[in-house]
């Protein structure tokens, strides 16, 4: 699920589904120290489905559990910094639109 949401290409099948999908997966299997893994997986899904909205909650969420495992010194925590200052201008907005 990671290398499809991971996956910019014409062809990929990353999609806010597949993040949710993988959330639920690392809630199962007890994950919950590594959640900002899906977070942000999913807020970039949502920005690229131009949903800024939820791929802002998401970020909060991955940008929170950086700060509390990793420390501000995280080299993740800068890209969930610059979505969340400006989602419709980050790279990634609306780049699976369908």
């Amino acid at each position: 699920m990671q290398s499809s949401l991971n996956d910019w290409s014409a062809s990929s099948i990353g999609s806010p589904e597949l993040a949710e999908k993988l959330l639920g997966t690392y809630r199962e299997e007890g994950l919950e120290g590594f959640m900002d893994v899906p977070y942000g997986f999913a807020a970039l899904a949502y920005n690229a489905a131009g949903v800024a909205t939820k791929a802002v909650e998401y970020a909060k969420r991955a940008e929170e559990l950086i700060l509390l495992k990793d420390g501000e010194w995280a080299p993740n925590l800068r890209i969930w910094k610059e979505l969340l200052k400006d989602p419709k201008g980050h790279w990634s907005y609306g780049r699976r639109r369908g």
